[in-house]
C-alpha cells in the first residue's frame, strides 16, 4: 500500500469524494481496517430513516410484519423486536448510529409506492421505547447526529428525545399535535382505556414529555435550526418549548405555531436570528407586557419575520407589532391570517403597523396574504375592502422595496396613474404580484399602455401578476411607450414572468401581441397566463373559459411573432431572450 494511503486526512478524503456511491464505499470499507471507519463514517453520514440500522441487528431479532391495529388503506407494515436485546445487539447498533450525522426523511415513517400498491412503514412504539431508555454502555446512541425530523407517534415514546438530543444536534423539526388532555382525540382516549391506562398515568407520561420538552434547551445547547410546525391548542407545551428557547443562544431559524413571551423576549436580542416564523398572539405565561421591557435594538440580526394570525383577520398581527419595544430591522416581512375579517381597517392598519415598525432602508420584500378557503360575494359589492392606491400609500415611503405580494380575497382598484406612483417610489422593485391567486375582482383599470409605462420606469422588474382592461386599447393607440434614462451601468432585465390574472379582453389580438412583443422586453421562456386560478373561474364560470381562450390567442400570437411557435410545448407559452 503506498504510504500516502496511510495518512488518515486522505483516506477520509477519498471517502468522501465517493459520498454519492454508496456500493464504493462498501467495497472501500471491505479492503482493509484503515480503509474501514472512514468508508462507514461517510456511508452512514445521512439516512432517510432508522430502519437500516434495525436491518444491521442479528437475524432474527427485528420482525416485520402488517400492523394488525391498523384498519383502512393504506396499510401499515411495522418493524419491532422479537426479543430483549442484549450486549452484542447493543454494540452492533452502536456501531452504526454513532456515525449518523442526519436523517433527512421521518424518523421513524415513510411512504411507499402509489395506488394499489401504495404502503407505510413505521417503527413500532415498543422500539422506540426500548431505545429510549439504552444501558449505560450503549451511551449516547447517536453521538454525532446534526440534523433530525421526527414526527412523534403518539405521547407515550416522547422519551425517544433523549437519545436523538445531545450536544451534536443543531437541526430539530418535531410534529406532534396531542400533549394536553384538551386536545387528546377519542381514538387515542378509546385506546389508553384498552391498554389499562388510567387518568394518573396518563398525566405522568404528560408532565414527563413536558419536561423532556423544557430539558432540549439543556440537551441541544447548539441548536441553529428549530421548527414544530404544528403545535396546536397546547399552550403548556408551548410555554415548556419556550423555556428551551431561553436556552439556545446560537438560533439562526425559529418556526413554531406556539410562542411564550418569555421565549420572544429572549429572541428579540439574538443577533444570530435569520427568520422567525410564529404565530400571534402569543402564550402568556407570566403576564408581563413586552412594552413595558425597552430593549433598544430588536432582532438585530433578522432577515425574514413571518407572522400567521390565529384569528380571523390581521388584527392579531397588528397588535402584536404595536406591542414591540423597537423597530424591527427584518430585510423580508411576511403577514397571514386563514380567513378575511368583517372589519374593514384591519389591512390598512397592519400597513400602517409595518410603516410605524420597520426600518425603511432594510425592508426589501412584503408579503401580506389571505387563505381562500371559502367564497364571500359581499366583498365584491363593498367599495371599502377596495385596495387602492390609497391602501398601500404607507408602503411607498420604503424605497429599497424589491418584491410586493399581496393575495388577498379583496378586489384591486388601480390605475395607470397609480402603477406610475407605484414604480416612481419602489424603483428597485423586481416582483409584484397583486392578488395572483384571486385576480382583482372588479374591472381592472389599468392598460396595457400603463403597463409598458411602469416596466420602462422599474429596469429590474422581471415577474408580474396584474390585471388589465384590454378594452381600453386598440391598436391605434397601442404604441410603446417613451424612453427612460438609466443609469449609468443598468441593465434592462427582461421579464420573466407575466400573469394577466382576470384581464378582460378585448378585440384587436394581432394588436396586442404586437403591443407585448414591441413594448415589454420578454425573457427566452417567459411565462405567459391569464384566467388559470379555479377561484376565477368559478366566479366568472363560463365567461372564464371565452377569456382564457383570447389570451391563449394573444400568447400564440406572441410567439408567433417571434418566432418561437415549435419551441414550446402545447399549453405553455414562451418569449425569446431578445429584449427589445
Amino acid at each position: 500500500m503506498h504510504s500516502a494511503l496511510k495518512v488518515h486526512e486522505i483516506v477520509c478524503q477519498i471517502a468522501q469524494q465517493l459520498e454519492d456511491d454508496p456500493e464504493d464505499l462498501e467495497s472501500l470499507a471491505l479492503t482493509c481496517r484503515a480503509f474501514c471507519d472512514p468508508a462507514l463514517d461517510v456511508l452512514w453520514a445521512e439516512i432517510y430513516n432508522i430502519v437500516p440500522l434495525l436491518k444491521c441487528l442479528p437475524d432474527g431479532l427485528v420482525s416485520y410484519g402488517r400492523d394488525p391495529t391498523r384498519r383502512g388503506y393504506p396499510p401499515r407494515m411495522l418493524y419491532n423486536f422479537t426479543r430483549p436485546l442484549d450486549t452484542s445487539d447493543w454494540a452492533m447498533f452502536c456501531k452504526y448510529s454513532r456515525r449518523v450525522r442526519r436523517v433527512f426523511g421521518s424518523l421513524t415513517y415513510r411512504s411507499i409506492g402509489r395506488g394499489t400498491k401504495a404502503y407505510t412503514t413505521d417503527v413500532s412504539p415498543d422500539v422506540l421505547l426500548v431505545f429510549a431508555h439504552p444501558p449505560p454502555d450503549a451511551l449516547p446512541l447517536f453521538p454525532r447526529l446534526e440534523e433530525v425530523t421526527w414526527g412523534i407517534p403518539a405521547l407515550h415514546v416522547f422519551p425517544f428525545l433523549r437519545p436523538i438530543a445531545g450536544p451534536s444536534l443543531t437541526t430539530l423539526e418535531l410534529r406532534n399535535t396531542h400533549i394536553d388532555d384538551d386536545d387528546e382525540t377519542e381514538l387515542e382516549a378509546a385506546a389508553a382505556a384498552d391498554t389499562g391506562i388510567d387518568t394518573d398515568q396518563r398525566a405522568r407520561r404528560r408532565a414527563e414529555a413536558l419536561a423532556l420538552i423544557a430539558g432540549l434547551g439543556t440537551m441541544c445547547p447548539r441548536m441553529k435550526n428549530f421548527k414544530w410546525s404544528d403545535l396546536w391548542h397546547s399552550s403548556a407545551a408551548a410555554v415548556a418549548m419556550s423555556r428551551a428557547v431561553c436556552q439556545w443562544h446560537y438560533l439562526e431559524d425559529l418556526h413554531v405555531d406556539m410562542l411564550a413571551d418569555i421565549a420572544l423576549d429572549h429572541v428579540m436580542r439574538l443577533r444570530t436570528l435569520r427568520k422567525l416564523r410564529i404565530h400571534v398572539p402569543l402564550v402568556i405565561s407570566n403576564g408581563h407586557s413586552l412594552a413595558q421591557n425597552q430593549c433598544g435594538d430588536i432582532f438585530p440580526g433578522l432577515e425574514t419575520l413571518r407572522l400567521k394570525a390565529r384569528g380571523c383577520g390581521y388584527a392579531d398581527i397588528t397588535n402584536f407589532l404595536t406591542s414591540l419595544p423597537g423597530r424591527v430591522r427584518a430585510r423580508r416581512f411576511e403577514a397571514h391570517t386563514p380567513s378575511l375579517a368583517n372589519v374593514v381597517a384591519d389591512l390598512p392598519d397592519l400597513i400602517q403597523t409595518i410603516c410605524n415598525r420597520f426600518d425603511r432602508d432594510t425592508l426589501k420584500a412584503v408579503s401580506i396574504t389571505e387563505d381562500r378557503t371559502y367564497d364571500d360575494q359581499r366583498i365584491e359589492h363593498v367599495a371599502d375592502f377596495d385596495v387602492t392606491i390609497d391602501t398601500l400609500r404607507p408602503l411607498l415611503g420604503f424605497r429599497n422595496i424589491e418584491s410586493l405580494e399581496l393575495d388577498l380575497k379583496r378586489s384591486i382598484s388601480l390605475d395607470d396613474d397609480d402603477l406610475a406612483q407605484i414604480a416612481c417610489s419602489w424603483p428597485k422593485l423586481q416582483a409584484l404580484g397583486l392578488n395572483p391567486g384571486e385576480g382583482w375582482i372588479k374591472t381592472s383599470q389599468a392598460t396595457f399602455s400603463g403597463l409598458a409605462a411602469m416596466k420602462a420606469r422599474l429596469p429590474k422588474l422581471t415577474r408580474i401578476a396584474i390585471a388589465l382592461d384590454g378594452r381600453s386599447d386598440t391598436a391605434a393607440t397601442l404604441t410603446p411607450p417613451p424612453s427612460v434614462s438609466l443609469d449609468e451601468g443598468e441593465l434592462v432585465c427582461p421579464v420573466e414572468a407575466l400573469n394577466l390574472l382576470d384581464s378582460k379582453v378585448g378585440e384587436d389580438v394581432d394588436g396586442v401581441a404586437v403591443f407585448l412583443c414591441e413594448a415589454m422586453p420578454l425573457a427566452g421562456g417567459c411565462e405567459l397566463g391569464a384566467w388559470w386560478s379555479v377561484h376565477m373561474g368559478n366566479r366568472w364560470q363560463s365567461p372564464a373559459r371565452g377569456y382564457e381562450k383570447w389570451w391563449e390567442s394573444v400568447f400564440s400570437a406572441v410567439k408567433r411573432i417571434r418566432g418561437e411557435e415549435g419551441e414550446v410545448e402545447d399549453g405553455d407559452s414562451g418569449c425569446s431572450d431578445d429584449g427589445d
